[in-house]
């Protein structure tokens, strides 16, 4: 990715100032939502594990929730966080061109996993509900006279259909988690200028106490933006979730 920066034309001081000013702007949208989403994600996966494990609806119907707030359509992600996230490869590569930091490369890898990691996380919630469906259809045959090879038919449907949105589920927080660490990474970077050249590989934001500093910030965040997330749309808009 670092070949944005090549491609950069110099900037005169009022643009480098705008510049700033657009990342701040596309940050404060970008971070917020997508620890809201990691935040989310994480739970819904946790709490749909625990309610297949106890056989508890509460906490499955808790699962399938957080998964459908989050992602309540393709707009959300993609105006939340994949154009934001988009836009600033090349807002970074603007700022960062005659600099060694890594910032604009590890944006960019970030914009790539956040993208594969919505996708797995939709996956995951239409399976998710597919799911639902094949397990109440399920019941409805064993209640009434159908075939028993029918029956055995859809019991074996409905266990590959949970198989795969748990795989697709926990594939998704890996790839949101790896995104999310990159993306606060490459902040770290832009604001500490001995980063620029000290820094120079994924090894080395692991050992740098700004990076580290940065993620306990941001995870601060995603629990903050997850529990008010959870209180505002379950509670209040628009009326709060029935039948909790």
């Amino acid at each position: 990715m670092d070949f944005l920066k090549h491609l950069a034309t110099p900037q005169s001081v009022g643009h480098f100032h705008l510049l700033l000013f657009i990342a701040g702007l596309l940050s404060a949208v970008l971070y917020p939502y997508l620890g809201f989403l990691l935040g989310s994600s994480f739970l819904s996966i946790f709490f749909n594990k625990r309610g297949m494990r106890e056989g508890n609806p509460r906490f499955v119907r808790f699962a399938k929730d957080l998964i459908d707030t989050a992602l309540f359509n393709k707009s959300i992600p993609t105006f939340l966080a994949l154009l934001p996230c988009f836009s600033l490869v090349f807002v970074y590569a603007q700022l960062m061109q005659s600099t060694d930091a890594i910032s604009v490369g590890l944006v960019g890898y970030g914009f790539v996993l956040l993208l594969i990691a919505i996708v797995l996380l939709y996956t995951y919630k239409y399976t998710f509900r597919l799911s639902g469906v094949l397990e109440g259809y399920e019941r409805l045959l064993k209640s009434g006279s159908k075939p028993a090879g029918e029956l055995g038919k859809i019991e074996e449907f409905s266990k590959q259909t949970a198989e795969s949105y748990h795989k697709a589920g926990r594939w998704g927080i890996v790839a949101l988690a790896v995104a999310a660490f990159l993306l606060v990474s490459s902040v770290s970077v832009n604001v500490n200028p001995s980063d620029w050249t000290e820094v120079t590989s994924v090894f080395d934001l692991l050992l740098s106490f700004d990076v580290l500093i940065r993620i306990l910030e941001f995870l601060a965040l995603a629990a903050g933006a997850t529990g008010i997330g959870i209180l505002y749309f379950f509670f209040s808009w628009p009326g709060g979730k029935r039948d909790l």
